[in-house]
């Protein structure tokens, strides 16, 4: 928090900082798995409403629930506000029924996604997405997974490319000009018919 505004934005908050568990790194890796989901598709990883019977946070641990499995009674009942959102038995208090869709499975099915590629980021977004902080994949592995390094790879392969047209461009344009020059003369008013 800087001068008292929230910087964190609300849809990609972690189920500790929601909560009003302790947080630190591991939300920001939460937080950084949301944002990733959303360059890859164009949409927020979970996007809550409010309901007749319950609030945007609820369903955002039901969001959570469904894409990522049900949560543990000991994490569900840790926070200053779990009594808001789930009962003495870590359930949620007003929804019932969850709609389980695996990550990978939301990749293939609603984004077209092949097979492979959605089973690869949903490997390396799925550790990020663990409802127990202290078991979240940190920056430093992050960098060593296999999904980012494939990522990495690309860009600098399209960061290459594109620096590489240019160059290619200019050397066309002085290939152009000394045709020119050796078809019209030199600067000195030669010509060369």
């Amino acid at each position: 928090m800087i001068l008292g505004i929230n910087l964190r934005n609300f849809k990609y908050r972690s189920t500790e900082v929601i909560l009003g568990s302790k947080y630190s790194n591991p939300a920001d890796m939460w937080s950084f798995a949301c944002i990733c989901f959303k360059l890859a598709t164009g949409d927020v990883l979970f996007d809550p409403q409010s309901g007749d019977n319950y609030e945007r946070d609820e369903d955002h641990f039901a969001l959570m629930m469904e894409l990522l499995g049900v949560m543990s009674r000991k994490i569900a009942l840790g926070g200053c506000y779990s009594r808001d959102y789930f009962n003495r038995y870590g359930e949620l208090r007003h929804i019932r029924q969850l709609r389980f869709w695996p990550l990978n499975k939301v990749f293939t099915e609603k984004y077209d996604f092949s097979k492979q590629d959605a089973n690869d980021l949903a490997d390396f977004l799925v550790p990020l997405l663990n409802f127990v902080p202290e078991k979240r994949l940190r920056a430093a592995q992050c960098l060593s997974h296999p999904w980012l390094s494939y990522v990495s790879r690309i860009l600098e392969s399209s960061v290459s490319t594109h620096q590489n047209q240019p160059k290619d461009q200019e050397l066309q344009l002085k290939e152009a000009r000394r045709t020119r020059e050796r078809s019209y003369g030199d600067c000195n008013g030669k010509h060369n018919y």
